[in-house]
């Protein structure tokens, strides 16, 4: 449902839903929404939002992420 959200597949764009729902499901350990949450910070304007980035991804344990979304 994030990725349907994230890419307008079936419903409205919305980038701060595909967020969400990612995020529900990276709690539950879905990879692939970690992976897509990634992308979505990537290749969005979600990522100006820096602090708030750096924060979700040091306290998942995931700052590896940060270096592929902001080089």
């Amino acid at each position: 449902l994030g990725y349907m959200y994230h890419h307008g597949e079936g419903v409205a764009q919305s980038y701060e839903k595909a967020k969400e729902l990612y995020e529900m499901a990276v709690k539950k350990g879905d990879d692939d929404a970690l992976d897509n949450l990634t992308d979505l910070y990537m290749t969005t304007h979600l990522k100006s939002n820096k602090k708030e980035v750096i924060s979700y991804f040091l306290k998942i344990g995931h700052e590896d992420r940060l270096k592929k979304i902001y080089g």
